[in-house]
């Protein structure tokens, strides 16, 4: 029988390192770098919007039924108390036909570890989660919690440091 080697033979050679190819760092703060002495902010002096903030997801919001921004407008013009009736009452419903289907997603047949067990559940999880999703975009836009979180916003933006030093 033929003898073989204890070592396996790799065909990937190592070059050895000199230090002539390792670059040597400076020390902190030895190092002569230029920086600016200050920052630059845009210039931006116009407030924050829902739309700005949102983008198309502002329109996507509104399309799904659970906006209810008009609720939290009553307290400030009551002329909107129709509008917020029907937008809650709109939001509801959503929320109830969602929840209905989660139901009918765990009500599926199956064998318990089946494959249409198993896929029953996984599509009621994410129904369950978009319940959740949806009550608190039904509170947030109820109790006008984008609205007080733009005027926070545009406030800090206004605290904001100048970056021009004359």
């Amino acid at each position: 029988m033929p003898q073989t080697p204890n070592r396996i033979q790799s065909p990937v050679t190592f070059q050895p390192v000199t230090l002539s190819s390792v670059e040597i760092v400076p020390p902190y703060g030895t190092e002569d770098v230029t920086r600016p002495n200050c920052i630059q902010l845009s210039s931006d002096d116009e407030p924050i919007t829902e739309q700005k903030l949102f983008g198309p997801f502002r329109t996507i919001l509104r399309i799904t039924g659970l906006d209810c921004t008009a609720v939290s407008r009553v307290q400030l013009d009551p002329s909107y108390g129709k509008q917020a009736l029907f937008s809650r009452i709109l939001a509801v419903i959503v929320l109830l036909l969602t929840l209905f289907r989660c139901v009918m997603f765990f009500m599926a047949g199956g064998k318990v570890l089946s494959f249409q067990w198993t896929e029953s559940n996984m599509y009621a999880f994410m129904a369950i989660h978009s319940i959740v999703c949806g009550g608190c975009l039904f509170g947030w836009t109820k109790n006008g919690f984008f609205f007080t979180y733009l005027e926070m916003l545009n406030k800090v933006r206004k605290l904001r440091v100048n970056g021009k030093k004359e």
